[in-house]
């Protein structure tokens, strides 16, 4: 995780230093580090455990990449339009303003990119390490209390906001990559 972490810290920092000299807007620096963010994990990941465990990178095969690529994505993408469904069915939700398609390149990378990032250091490096130990069931029952823990204190955390983030990415996203065996899946999913 230290090694993964300190090359995404060490991106962000060369990024900000070189990005910060430039004409560049705000958003346009953003999305450029963001970008530059998940290759750097990525191959940090497959390279560390391809000299540190002398394995073949499964998880991240080329080969599995489309299907789950395109899986998570649209999974996601239907989840995600569900919810907002429910929110506006419920009379919580109402069109106020419509933005162009443009303002969502912004957040649309940064949530691609922490998906990367945290489902490589997560399940790729945190959940696959345990799940040798501890086994398949203890490890998602390990996920699911670590992310009520982290989340109990978060700012305005209701019960059930612990117990739907517990849901989403104690138990969603590692059921993911248990169906998959791929990290493909769950970072699209993200």
């Amino acid at each position: 995780i230290a090694v993964i972490v300190a090359l995404v810290a060490l991106v962000e920092w060369l990024g900000r230093l070189s990005l910060g000299k430039t004409q560049l807007g705000d958003n346009t620096k953003n999305i450029i580090i963001a970008v530059s963010d998940a290759p750097i994990a990525l191959l940090g990941y497959v390279l560390l455990f391809r000299v540190y465990e002398k394995r073949r990178i499964k998880e991240l095969s080329v080969s599995t990449f489309r299907k789950n690529a395109i899986a998570g994505f649209v999974t996601g993408l239907l989840l995600q339009s569900l919810f907002i469904l429910v929110i506006y069915i419920t009379g919580n939700y109402s069109v106020i303003h419509v933005n162009p398609i443009s303002t969502l390149v912004l957040p649309f990378t940064v949530a691609l990119i922490a998906g990367f990032v945290a489902e490589i250091l997560l399940l790729g490096v945190l959940f696959r390490l345990i799940e040798e130990q501890l086994g398949t069931v203890m490890t998602l029952l390990f996920f699911i209390l670590l992310f009520a823990i982290l989340h109990i204190n978060g700012k305005g955390a209701t019960f059930l906001s612990v117990c739907v983030t517990s849901i989403q990415a104690g138990f969603m996203l590692p059921a993911a990559y248990i169906f998959s065996r791929s990290l493909w899946l769950p970072i699209f999913l993200h």
